[in-house]
């Protein structure tokens, strides 16, 4: 949270990746800022068809993000709404099965 001080009034704003325009959400805090990324807040990443990215991590939550992940497993991805992805089968599921939002989170990161 920034405070941002104008005279003598104060106002308190906080800055989210959520007001970036065009966003999409997929519950429990997991979003797409962009084509071929997806965010994490809870977990505190993000990631692409590659696996966990600190780039887009610095980008989209921050430069302590991106830090606590640096040595993060790149080979597969869990989200806080349960779609878990694998990047060698370009793939993702929740629980074990395919279904709705797995698909469309497949489809944003692998473009399949």
């Amino acid at each position: 949270m920034k405070k941002i001080v104008i005279g003598s009034l104060v106002l308190v704003a906080a800055f989210s990746p959520a007001a970036f325009a065009g966003q999409v959400e997929y519950g429990s805090g997991v979003f797409s800022p962009e084509k071929g990324v997806i965010c994490d807040r809870e977990g505190n990443f993000c990631a692409d068809g590659t696996g966990i990215s600190t780039s887009w991590t610095e980008q989209y939550l921050g430069a302590e993000a991106a830090h606590n992940i640096a040595n993060a497993d790149q080979s597969e991805f869990v989200l806080h709404n349960g779609v878990e992805c694998i990047v060698a089968d370009q793939a993702c599921n929740h629980q074990g099965k395919v279904d709705k939002a797995s698909k469309k989170i497949q489809k944003m990161v692998f473009g399949k």
